[in-house]
């Protein structure tokens, strides 16, 4: 049974991440074609996400012991 303690967590915990990166997008390099990432400070998960002109496009939310790579290929 998965725990709805945990869920919440998770979920408040990637609002918070998304509010950061609406105050501070430039606030991390860029890794790959473009994208930037931001880790989850509580839980093994980053952020991948570009920078528009006027927004923030996420493109995934991935666990950080895969490869980003893998998922590109898979888009």
């Amino acid at each position: 049974m998965i725990s709805t303690k945990i869920t919440d967590n998770f979920l408040d915990s990637l609002f918070n991440e998304f509010e950061f990166l609406v105050e501070n997008p430039h606030s991390f390099q860029v890794k790959y074609k473009n994208t930037r990432v931001r880790c989850l400070k509580q839980f093994p998960f980053g952020v991948h996400y570009l920078i528009q002109e006027n927004s923030i496009e996420i493109l995934a939310i991935i666990h950080t012991s895969k490869n980003p790579k893998t998922w590109l290929k898979s888009k």
